[in-house]
């Protein structure tokens, strides 16, 4: 922006089972907005660290935001200068399969999924306001384009009682991305961050490229501007699947060889007893030529009369088999 100030003020911080992010927009004359914002993140990311609750976090959320309001108490009434200092304030918690919030003010949370820029929370502010009343056809756009009080919050963390606190929860897929802002990115319309976001890759590049387009928009007493993003990736699931279908074949292939050997093992006794069975019907035939040879219709092996020379015919007869073996 163009201010002498910058009075945003984001963090984010990655925890074991999500991401934590905050992004809040200072008020309150020369460096009030810009303590305000600082001291609201720095306490809220402190209070939530601290007392992190998984099974908690939805409750965490509204109480680190509360904590953070009454630290901006303690410290005004230290300084009166600062009487007049507060900001907005929307955080995230993000894990894998819901995104938890909690907003306080006018800046923004959007979601991007399939090509549409979706804004999740609520405006706290007069313009908020006017914007539900065109939604209801109770005045027009340009009548609340054209409002003087349009910037005017109607919920803010000052110290005193939060007039209006939004909590809730909303699931991820995978691909959605998320942008966190204060009102400074309002610059742009919501079709130009559809196609900032939908022709960029990485939440840094998108934030980048968010943050240059207001820049070149150039306008006088351009409002400062935050953009902090984030997105959920599966850029490492290809890999996963191609280790998974390594893993999965190089376990099969045991079974697989397994289940060749009893084929192999039956196959080669086959062969044998095919082998055996010849030789018995070979030395049978043999046999019978050489009786038929000495005149015998038959041979009576049981005869003992009856001589076979082994030394002469069935062990050369094996032995050539062995040798064709």
């Amino acid at each position: 922006g163009k201010r002498d100030n910058q009075e945003d003020y984001f963090a984010s911080l990655p925890m074991e089972s999500g991401l934590l992010s905050i992004v809040a927009d200072g008020m309150g004359g020369y460096e009030g907005g810009e303590i305000a914002s600082t001291i609201s993140v720095k306490s809220f990311l402190s209070f939530f660290e601290e007392n992190f609750r998984e099974d908690k976090i939805e409750e965490l959320l509204v109480l680190s935001t509360n904590y953070a309001n009454e630290h901006l108490e303690s410290i005004k009434n230290e300084d009166d200068s600062l009487s007049d200092m507060g900001n907005t304030l929307i955080a995230t918690y993000a894990t894998e399969k819901t995104l938890y919030w909690v907003n306080v003010g006018d800046s923004i949370l959007y979601r991007y999924r399939n090509g549409q820029l979706t804004r999740i929370n609520a405006d706290h502010s007069v313009a908020g306001e006017l914007q539900e009343e065109v939604n209801r056809g109770l005045i027009s756009q340009e009548e609340a384009d054209a409002s003087p009080n349009r910037h005017a919050l109607t919920s803010a963390l000052t110290g005193y009682e939060i007039p209006l606190m939004e909590q809730s929860q909303i699931e991820i897929e995978d691909d959605d991305i998320f942008v966190l802002a204060s009102d400074g990115v309002h610059t742009l319309s919501q079709r130009n961050i559809e196609t900032i976001i939908a022709n960029n890759i990485g939440s840094q590049r998108i934030a980048d490229i968010l943050v240059e387009s207001i820049e070149k928009k150039n306008m006088l007493n351009q409002d400062n501007t935050a953009v902090l993003v984030f997105a959920k990736r599966k850029l490492d699931l290809p890999k996963r699947e191609a280790v998974k279908k390594e893993s999965e074949e190089k376990t099969s292939e045991p079974k697989e060889r397994d289940n060749r050997e009893p084929k192999n093992r039956s196959s080669l006794v086959v062969i044998l007893l095919s082998i055996i069975i010849t030789l018995l019907v070979a030395s049978f035939v043999y046999v019978k030529y050489v009786e038929d040879d000495k005149g015998s219709s038959s041979v009576d092996l049981n005869d003992t009369n009856s001589t076979v020379d082994k030394n002469r015919s069935i062990p050369n007869d094996r032995n050539e088999t062995n040798s064709q073996e």
